[in-house]
């Protein structure tokens, strides 16, 4: 069992679904309506304070191993990060210079959650 759950792209497959959600929510709004463009800017929220942190709930999954997994967290948390918030932004209809300042606010939110999160489970496991 421990040797198939080796096998699986655990934080790597969290952020290429995070990223499929986004697309679907970036397709859908065409055209660009007011509730699906709140949406996509409350993303720059969304995704630092509630989606980082839950990929690193692998850690405390029972059997998995955890040799590279801080790394392929890491890696896979600020590629998905940058990834999902150029590409819902990207969608927003109105664009402007709210949506660079919610891009950027974004990323900031996401860097300091990382490092915080970091900090959490490198003193829990």
């Amino acid at each position: 069992m421990t040797r198939l759950l080796s096998y699986l792209p655990g934080p790597e497959l969290y952020w290429l679904l995070v990223y499929g959600v986004v697309l679907y929510l970036a397709a859908h709004n065409v055209p660009p309506t007011a509730k699906m463009d709140k949406l996509l800017l409350s993303l720059y929220w969304v995704l630092p304070l509630i989606v980082l942190p839950l990929a690193f709930s692998f850690f405390f999954i029972p059997g998995i191993p955890r040799d590279w997994l801080f790394l392929r967290t890491n890696i896979a948390c600020l590629v998905g990060l940058f990834a999902a918030m150029t590409k819902g932004l990207d969608a927003h209809g109105e664009g402007g210079p709210g949506v660079g300042t919610a891009w950027m606010v974004g990323i900031g939110l996401g860097l300091v959650t990382l490092f915080v999160v970091n900090l959490v489970v490198k003193f829990l496991r």
